[in-house]
């Protein structure tokens, strides 16, 4: 099985099952454990309020399986606020629409805490790009 978790219904990915983030929340309850080959969180996971939402998703991925996760790096937007490449109305729209805030160093140690190794850490300005794989 292959998951891609996206806040726009518009967005797809051919042979992936599409579950949208809807006021914060995520319905992964109906796929079983060490099910999913692929999962892709698509620039949503400071969308989602559940603190234990890597867990759940390293949880439902099987061995050998990989998950993507992309986003926004909150220092990256930190100090381009300070620095002035973002302006207050733009971090405080961020912010409003925010539920978590995650940076590639936080995810990465998370990954790591349920034994994920990390294939590649990108980050290209705020949006960083983490891929990681369940081990054997």
């Amino acid at each position: 099985m292959k998951i891609l978790i996206t806040e726009s219904i518009d967005r797809s990915i051919d042979g992936y099952y599409s579950f949208p983030v809807v006021h914060g929340n995520i319905k992964l309850n109906d796929i079983p454990r060490n099910a999913c080959e692929s999962i892709v969180v698509d620039q949503c996971i400071d969308k989602i309020k559940e603190p234990e939402i890597i867990n759940s998703l390293c949880s439902r991925l099987r061995k050998e399986g990989v998950v993507v996760i992309t986003g926004t790096d909150i220092f990256v937007l930190a100090q381009n606020l300070i620095n002035k490449k973002t302006t207050i109305k733009e971090f405080s729209d961020y912010a409003q629409q925010t539920k978590s805030f995650w940076s590639v160093e936080n995810i990465i140690d998370i990954l790591r805490g349920y034994r994920m190794e990390i294939i590649s850490a990108t980050l290209q300005g705020i949006r960083y790009e983490i891929r990681a794989k369940r081990s054997k």
